[in-house]
């Protein structure tokens, strides 16, 4: 544990503030009654972020999960107790680490309302701000890069277009990202230096310490961040609006179509995944389909060309749709359980406000989901 927080500590890029300032952050802490416990509020005192308050009811180890029907950040329920305290105590932060702690979860208070932070939007502010602070700090290297997976946000790879850093993408999987690492390390130079990994799921990773992901350095990289936005009156909400309004709106959202625990849910997805491969559709909600991609058989379609070139992923039975306004559909089964999941991504450059822009954004999101889901993946 030691060693871990000791490299941890390297990781600040401004520790004089952390150390001076860092107390005036005010943090709601919950471990969801895991593993958190034992690294998370060590490393943030560490980094000078001594102002935390815990959700009492989760901060021990209980494999029963008590206080929650499920453990997972992702779920707004789960955070319920946290909000209710970090409205309470007039907190600045609450942050939530699942179970094994490689996974937070992020809510802000901003104007005087919490806001939850999904993982497309931790990972664009994580990276947005590791990017510009490296560049203003001299620390970026030349050959810096980061890495996230196919069903993660596009702004992430539009943030590095930005800054001028390599993004590569993988399949779904933290696995993926490590092994990325890995291969840049036995190369002589490294043809890459690793910045930051993401995925939307709220798992991220700072630091090469780890080849998976870590929720307590993520979750003092979180802290770093809303502190250097507190100390000009901002909260990170808006410094998410400031990207936004940088590079434009995106907006992700994922639908689940579940098949039950049938012996024949295996079949029926697999044979509904086979269908839409064999016959995808050449418009989705009325807009034209640019590019198909099959990552199991490892090609990509140009539609109107009928252009192919090779995907060089891991085969897996995942299918991609990019669409002519730049919208994205990616469809794939669940690994772990009897479900079909779909991916929508959406974007839009003009807007009279982020708030209405988002909205928008919604409602197309709601279109594209459920007309695939009713048309294109039906198991009746």
């Amino acid at each position: 544990d030691l060693a871990y927080l000791k490299t941890l500590n390297l990781l600040q890029n401004y520790p004089d503030d952390n150390k001076e300032l860092g107390s005036s952050l005010k943090i709601i802490y919950s471990p969801l009654n895991g593993t958190g416990i034992t690294t998370t509020p060590q490393a943030l005192e560490n980094w000078g972020f001594s102002s935390i308050s815990y959700v009492e009811k989760q901060k021990h180890p209980d494999g029963n999960f008590p206080s929650v029907h499920s453990p997972n950040p992702e779920e707004k329920a789960t955070l319920k107790l946290g909000i209710k305290q970090l409205k309470e105590e007039k907190g600045d932060l609450f942050l939530a680490t699942d179970p094994d702690a490689d996974r937070v979860g992020i809510v802000a208070m901003h104007e005087n309302k919490e806001i939850i932070l999904n993982g497309n939007q931790i990972a664009s502010i994580c990276l947005y701000y590791l990017c510009k602070n490296w560049m203003h700090l001299e620390k970026m290297p030349e050959n810096g890069a980061c890495v996230t997976t196919i069903v993660t946000t596009p702004l992430f790879k539009t943030i590095a277009a930005f800054f001028n850093i390599s993004c590569f993408e993988v399949l779904t999987g933290f696995k993926y990202i490590g092994e990325k690492i890995y291969q840049w390390e036995q190369e002589s130079p490294p043809s890459y230096t690793f910045i930051f990994g993401a995925e939307e799921s709220l798992g991220y990773l700072y630091g090469t310490h780890a080849r998976d992901k870590d929720a307590t350095s993520a979750a003092c990289l979180i802290a770093e961040i809303a502190l250097q936005q507190k100390k000009i009156g901002k909260t990170l909400v808006d410094l998410l609006h400031d990207i936004y309004k940088q590079f434009g709106l995106f907006k992700e959202k994922q639908l689940s179509i579940s098949f039950g625990s049938s012996t024949e849910a295996s079949r029926q997805m697999n044979a509904l995944m086979q269908a839409l491969r064999k016959n995808p559709p050449k418009k989705i909600f009325d807009i034209e389909i640019e590019t198909f991609k099959d990552y199991l058989s490892g090609v990509e379609i140009q539609c109107k060309t009928q252009e192919t070139k090779t995907l060089f992923f891991p085969r897996s039975n995942v299918l991609h749709f990019i669409l002519e306004d730049a919208s994205e559909l990616i469809i794939r089964p669940s690994g772990t359980e009897p479900k079909i999941k779909i991916y929508g991504m959406v974007r839009e450059s003009i807007f009279s406000s982020v708030e209405e822009g988002l909205k928008a954004c919604d409602q197309k999101l709601g279109k594209l989901l459920n007309t695939m889901k009713e048309h294109h993946l039906s198991s009746s």
